[in-house]
């Protein structure tokens, strides 16, 4: 699998994922998963680590995804999520026209009760805007 780098240090692996390509494997999608492929590509440049994935797109969804490169470096990513210390923008796409600055989206997002995967508008998490 061809790897869409967007940036490479000692700790960090930053890919830009492609919709399509489930993250990790599963029971529907053993191979050809980005672990996967993260996996071939340390074993190509000799690098022992543990896939490390820091946040996670579903299959169909393309976008940045990190993985880290040793335990700590996930865990203090994984910290900063989850206090709102790390940002992340999301971009929609939506079929019809849109008038130009038509508003904002503003809806706390939180995971569907019930479901490791679905999200859905919640007062449990912090606010995001999405301007239009």
């Amino acid at each position: 699998m061809k790897l869409d780098i967007l940036y490479e240090d000692k700790y960090l692996l930053i890919l830009n994922k492609p919709a399509g390509i489930a993250i990790h494997p599963s029971i529907r999608h053993f191979e050809n998963t980005l672990s996967n492929g993260v996996k071939y590509y340390y074993d190509t440049i000799s690098l022992d680590r543990k896939i490390r994935i820091v946040n996670r797109l579903d299959k169909d969804t393309s976008g940045v995804v990190i993985f880290a490169k040793n335990e700590y470096i996930q865990d203090s990513l994984i910290y900063q999520m989850q206090n709102g210390l790390f940002k992340k923008e999301y971009i929609g796409i939506v079929q019809g026209y849109v008038k130009e600055n038509s508003g904002i989206i503003n809806a706390p997002i939180a995971r569907k009760e019930g479901s490791i995967i679905e999200r859905c508008v919640s007062d449990t998490r912090k606010r995001s805007s999405y301007s239009f």
